[in-house]
């Protein structure tokens, strides 16, 4: 049950394996932008030992049909392997 004064808002969590190779961050966050959207969260870090990228970014406001056109679109940057997406429900007080 939620509050009066809350409202609810759906984050987009778009978890991104790829080869380590400088090119795949510029891609993916220009990706973000070209739809509009502006990643609220996000990590990133890489392996050296097996080279591959891992990187989760989180969108907030994002419609489950935005986020799955969005993650099509991730996995045509050359050098990503996997894209998985979730999405989240998160209370947000109203101002």
């Amino acid at each position: 049950m939620s509050s009066p004064d809350r409202t609810e808002q759906n984050t987009a969590v778009f978890t991104i394996q790829a080869a380590a190779d400088p090119g795949v961050l510029p891609e993916a966050f220009g990706l973000f932008a070209k739809h509009g959207l502006i990643p609220s969260r996000w990590v990133g870090n890489t392996h050296a030992h097996d080279a591959r990228l891992f990187l989760t970014v989180e969108v907030d406001g994002t419609a489950d049909d935005a986020a799955r056109r969005m993650a099509t679109a991730l996995r045509r940057i050359m050098c990503v392997e996997t894209v998985v997406t979730d999405s989240r429900i998160l209370a947000a007080k109203r101002a």
